[in-house]
């Protein structure tokens, strides 16, 4: 079973790495094509693929990656769910009845 603690880390390094490297090239420092970027980001990726399924992991990086609200909503448009939050991330992703667990 994964621990919040665990995956609070591995979210916040993830978003130190793109931080820095995004402030690097910025500068004119690329390191994203780089063997230092793509073993980490690597490592983050197996360890969210030895917790979660294909789909818990695209919420992952959809939660990371995407410019949008981070609402859940159902089949009607109604929010069901607010994961503006990684606490509100890691339950909705371990919540038994969302079966993002492996």
């Amino acid at each position: 079973m994964i621990k919040f603690n665990d995956f609070a880390k591995v979210i916040d390094k993830i978003c130190t790495l793109d931080d820095t490297a995004a402030k690097l090239a910025d500068i004119g420092i690329d390191i994203y094509n780089t063997p230092f970027y793509e073993c980490a980001t690597s490592l983050a990726e197996d360890f969210f693929n030895c917790h979660f399924n294909a789909d818990g992991v695209d919420l992952i990086y959809w939660w990371l990656y995407e410019d949008v609200e981070k609402l859940i909503y159902d089949e009607h448009h109604n929010i069901v769910d607010n994961l503006t939050n990684i606490e509100d991330l890691f339950d909705y992703l371990t919540d038994p009845d969302n079966n993002y667990l492996l």
